[in-house]
């Protein structure tokens, strides 16, 4: 019953107030997942609350500790990790329920060239500015991750396969109202690339990774030729 429990509401702290005084059991308990054992005959009203109160408390510390392990420190982005573990979650969820999505893949140019010339406070600024940018230029309920030093990933639900210039433009709006002032000495582009997630041809993530990966590199290289 207490796995069940965990499984239905993880973020809930429980405590276990049972009648036997038995050692074997609590462990059990705090083993399965809860937060404290008590037993009844040893603990009034005040014990209890007590108890309740440092089972919520420990439960924050858990939830902003695994909250840390999920985001990069730099954009407050989610990291990596982050995004390959709700990313996965997100595109079952998609496939269940029909909806497309698209994954968009977004490098930061000449990032070495900017921690060259303005040193790497100036770079770690631009990475955060991306990061900013992407926040603005997409939804809350988007998945955004900075997945590598200067690459960025977004995974937009419910988006048809004809806003990808949609996507485009809002990106290179929001770089341009930035580049107008540029406070620091330089400017921002991005080369990006996006896939598209259909329900009814479903890719894996690695698969969306690798075309949007591709066609970012695509308009990267059409930079440098021109």
């Amino acid at each position: 019953m207490l796995e069940s429990l965990r499984t239905d509401a993880p973020d809930i702290p429980l405590v276990i107030v049972g009648d036997l005084d038995d050692e074997t059991q609590a462990i059990r308990a705090v083993h399965a997942g809860a937060q404290d054992y008590l037993v009844k005959k040893y603990n009034d009203s005040q014990s209890c609350v007590r108890a309740l109160r440092f089972a919520i408390e420990r439960q924050q510390w858990r939830e902003e500790l695994r909250a840390a392990s999920l985001k990069d420190e730099l954009t407050g982005l989610y990291n990596r990790r982050g995004f390959f573990f709700l990313d996965e979650q997100h595109l079952k969820l998609a496939r269940r329920i029909g909806r497309k999505a698209s994954l968009v893949f977004a490098d930061l140019d000449g990032l070495k060239r900017i921690n060259d010339q303005f040193g790497h406070v100036a770079g770690d600024r631009a990475l955060h500015q991306v990061g900013v940018i992407l926040k603005k230029s997409f939804r809350n309920s988007d998945l955004i991750a900075r997945i590598g030093g200067d690459e960025f990933v977004v995974l937009a639900m419910h988006t048809a396969k004809d806003k990808r210039a949609d996507i485009l433009m809002r990106l290179d709006h929001k770089v341009r109202i930035y580049n107008t002032r540029a406070p620091h000495g330089y400017t921002l582009t991005l080369s990006v690339g996006i896939a598209h997630y259909d329900p009814d041809h479903p890719r894996t993530l690695r698969e969306m990774l690798e075309r949007a990966d591709t066609l970012m590199y695509n308009q990267k290289r059409k930079k440098r030729d021109a």
